[in-house]
Parts: structure tokens; C-alpha cells; sequence
């Protein structure tokens, strides 16, 4: 399962979709966008690149341990089981 997290710096407007690596053990960006334009996480700076880990290794706690904000209709959408058992999908 992926994640998208969104945020603004400066005037840039980024899009992250991002996973947790169960063999790495880490958070792995999958696609990146800034200001609706592909961008790699390669062409940042170390101090950026790190920023923007710690925002999603922070995200992703939020959504592990629904210490964010929390709403039902996204989870719902994030979690296809928990969805289906509330609608007595089987």
C-alpha cells in the first residue's frame, strides 16, 4: 500500500506517494511531484532530502498510530479489510 503526502514549502506545492520497504526497513518514495512536475528525490539536497523524510516518517506514524488527524472516510479508503468488514463485505 502506498501513501501520498502533501505539503507546501516556499512556493513549491509537493506531492510525495511513498511505502514502508518490509525488506529495507524503511520508507521509500515512490513518485514525486513539485508544482505538478516529476521530480526525483536524487535532485534534492541532503538537508532537503532529510526534511522531507521526516516528514514521512512523521506522516506515516500519524497513520499508524492515528496520532494526526484522524477521519474515517480516508481510512476507510486506505484500508480495503477495514472497509469491507463495516459494510459487511465478506
Amino acid at each position: 500500500m502506498t501513501y501520498v503526502y502533501e505539503y507546501v514549502v516556499g512556493s513549491d506545492k509537493v506531492k510525495v506517494e511513498y511505502c514502508f520497504s518490509s525488506i529495507s526497513d524503511s520508507i521509500k518514495v515512490v513518485d514525486m511531484w513539485v508544482n505538478e512536475k516529476f521530480h526525483r528525490v536524487t535532485w534534492m539536497s541532503p538537508e532537503g532530502n532529510k526534511a522531507l523524510m521526516d516528514r514521512l516518517e512523521e506522516d506515516m506514524t500519524d497513520r499508524a498510530c492515528k496520532t494526526g488527524e484522524f477521519d474515517m472516510d480516508t481510512y476507510a479508503r486506505e484500508n480495503a479489510d477495514f472497509n469491507n468488514a463495516i459494510n459487511g463485505v465478506s
